[in-house]
């Protein structure tokens, strides 16, 4: 099936070229995959990419202001970069539990390395990065996947010429209209690891509506150049079958037949807008369930599909100051060589804290950030603090954002952090080294540097990173107060 499924398409067939480059990407990727896996069994993990790792793009801003200055183009580009990552970061994770939209991103075509680039950094490098060897079969696979969905783009690329690529030369004009479309499902050992209640996390997955992506790829004939368009969307009504049976009937042979993964790895080439093949899902989806969806949700009124990418680029302007602030706080990190595995876990817990903020003074934004118990339970804060039970409200308070889910990208149990407790016995350790237990989290995977004991702490509120052992302190930012 997997040979069979190299050649499928929407309204034309892949090139010999193409065919052949995809080939050979899914031949070298697995060859990467098991060098990594030896390293690991040689115990060289620093050699080994983790599979999350929310430091790469900080330091190679500080890489770039070593060699150039703060000041320096690439030091501005690659933080620009950084500061991205942390916006597309923070709206997705606003959005977890509902659709969401973004737009087209310029990803530019460098000639001389054949390969694309956004803000300094090799999207070719980035899912060589992501060949790491992993648990779960399933999700290894995906990444297999988009090193040979990144191997086709740079191909295209090199030829320079979108029809010769991708249609036949007697439809050049059709050809450059068409984009590459890839159908990312949410995958089931998510799904069996959210009904088994793992704590976690679920790889940056959503398995709590079994949201899937598209991804739209276009490109400029005259420059090589591409954009990259993008929508998520629940799948509990839009389900796999709804997908690959729209798929059928558009010409995609076999479709009906795909696994997830299988249609995961398929680069479709279309020739109708992204919001347009929404719809399309949508109005089968509602055939199927016998009531109207829109966006993949249950829906009492039609949407204005024309409408979504203004609302959207509204709602994600409004995560600017959050997403810079972000930025730097992981920059600070990169600085003071904060774990790469801890970092990721305290950047869990800030994506979280930014949120809770903005769900604090608009509640009706909690069902789509955390959940709807989250939801109600800021509603009676609210409502006890009309009536001037402060008290009962802070309290309530405390319980509400305790027990609100993490990012789904990551939770922090996942990478070794968790919250203190009052009557941990690092509390008055650490009230005595001047750190707040209550907005801080312990690290039971690491030792400290200094004295080899398990006792890390991280005060996110002050930046400080200690040790209830030898009682060391060092900087990671700039103070929260």
């Amino acid at each position: 099936m997997a040979a069979a499924a190299e050649q499928i398409t929407y309204y034309s067939e892949l090139s010999p070229v193409l065919v052949s480059v995809r080939a050979a990407a899914r031949q070298q990727a697995h060859i990467s995959v098991e060098a990594r896996r030896e390293q690991l069994r040689n115990a060289d993990y620093d050699a080994v990419p983790l599979p999350v790792d929310v430091l790469t793009s900080a330091q190679a801003v500080v890489a770039a202001g070593t060699e150039q200055g703060p000041d320096g183009p690439s030091t501005a580009e690659r933080y620009a970069g950084l500061r991205l990552d942390c916006h597309r970061l923070l709206a997705e994770a606003a959005r977890k539990n509902t659709y969401e939209y973004f737009p087209p991103l310029l990803q530019t075509f460098d000639s001389e390395r054949g390969e694309y680039f956004s803000h300094g950094f090799s999207i070719l490098d980035m899912t060589e990065a992501g060949l790491t060897p992993i648990a779960e079969p399933e999700e290894l696979e995906r990444r297999v996947n988009e090193r040979v969905e990144e191997a086709t783009y740079q191909a295209i690329g090199q030829l320079a010429v979108l029809g010769r690529a991708l249609a036949p030369e007697t439809e050049p004009k059709a050809a450059a209209r068409r984009r590459i479309r890839t159908i990312s499902e949410c995958p089931d050992w998510a799904i069996a690891a959210h009904q088994q209640q793992s704590n976690g996390g679920y790889g940056g997955y959503v398995p709590e509506i079994q949201k899937f992506m598209i991804r739209d790829v276009v490109f400029d004939t005259a420059t090589g150049d591409r954009y990259e368009e993008q929508v998520g969307l629940p799948g509990l009504h839009i389900t796999h079958d709804v997908i690959t049976e729209v798929l059928e009937a558009r010409g995609v042979e076999a479709a009906t037949t795909l696994t997830k993964t299988e249609l995961h790895g398929l680069q479709l080439v279309a020739d109708d807008e992204l919001l347009d093949f929404v719809a399309t899902l949508d109005k089968a989806a509602s055939q199927r369930h016998g009531i109207p969806i829109t966006m993949g949700e249950p829906a009492a009124e039609l949407v204005n599909y024309q409408a979504i990418p203004a609302a959207a680029r509204a709602r994600q302007s409004a995560l600017e100051t959050q997403a810079s602030r972000l930025a730097d706080d992981i920059l600070a990190m990169a600085v003071a060589n904060v774990d790469r595995w801890a970092a990721t876990g305290i950047v869990g817990q800030y994506v979280k804290d930014i949120l809770f903020s903005i769900a604090r003074t608009d509640s009706t934004q909690a069902a789509a950030m955390f959940d709807h118990r989250t939801a109600r339970g800021l509603q009676e804060v609210s409502f006890l603090q009309q009536l001037g039970e402060y008290d009962q409200a802070q309290a309530r308070l405390s319980q509400v954002e305790a027990s609100a889910p993490a990012p789904s990208y990551c939770g922090a149990g996942s990478c070794g952090l968790e919250k203190i407790s009052a009557s941990d016995s690092k509390s008055s350790t650490m009230k005595e080294m001047g750190l707040d237990s209550s907005t801080s989290l312990k690290d039971t995977a690491r030792r400290c540097p200094k004295c080899s004991k398990k006792e890390i702490v991280y005060d996110l509120k002050k930046k400080v990173k200690g040790c209830t052992g030898c009682r060391s302190t060092t900087a990671f930012g700039k103070s929260s107060q």
